[in-house]
């Protein structure tokens, strides 16, 4: 008993605290976890409801798919499987736990790579982004001559200069930001972009940016 209530405690914990916060701070990895642990639940419900019916559905699928044969072949066949029935649960609990387990390692790897690849929209909102170690010094003309050259492949493109700061005539050495009561101060990077910054974004991530 102290261990089922303090199995409802951890679920109700989580679904009811932990994942409304995972979706409201936007937490992605939080929220594959919490869906991988649904799914381990899920799991071995499933299995234990399974193995609780076994002898329901074994007289159920004798019923159904001997319908043409005689009442006491029936009979001898649910009498055989109920002499087996030990037997036959151990082979259904391992044969519903490699199902269950293969599904889930099936279901948590797509999990895994939807995951990531949300987080790098979320950082990047676009599909392909170049970055070099010296953005200062990028050759900016010869490379748009590049792309124009290739416009059957390339829809549409945009530019973001460095950090504003790291620029020696830009008259910015830093960027603040901070609330109205001056509490509390933050450093903050400020960049330049093109008019067509965000037709080149995904735009529910370029917003956040």
């Amino acid at each position: 008993m102290v261990l089922v209530g303090l199995s409802i405690t951890i679920y109700g914990v989580t679904i009811y605290y932990l994942l409304p916060l995972a979706l409201l701070s936007m937490n992605l990895t939080l929220v594959s976890q919490i869906i991988i642990f649904i799914l381990v639940g899920l799991l071995f419900a499933l299995t234990l409801l399974a193995f609780n019916t076994q002898s329901t559905l074994e007289r159920i699928c004798t019923n159904v798919f001997l319908f043409f044969e005689q009442a006491s072949i029936k009979a001898m066949v649910i009498k055989n499987l109920a002499a087996h029935r030990r037997r036959n649960q151990m082979t259904g609990l391992i044969y519903s736990l490699s199902l269950g387990f293969l599904l889930f390692l099936s279901i948590s790897c797509r999990m895994q790579i939807n995951v990531s690849s949300m987080e790098q929209l979320k950082e990047h909102a676009s599909y392909f982004v170049v970055l070099t170690k010296n953005q200062n010094t990028l050759h900016v003309p010869t490379l748009e001559q590049i792309m124009l050259m290739n416009n059957h492949i390339i829809e549409e493109f945009s530019w973001v200069t460095a950090p504003l700061h790291s620029y020696e005539n830009s008259h910015v050495t830093k960027a603040t930001i901070n609330d109205v009561q001056n509490r509390g101060e933050m450093d903050q990077d400020i960049f330049g972009i093109m008019p067509n910054y965000f037709a080149t974004t995904i735009a529910e991530f370029s917003t956040e940016l």
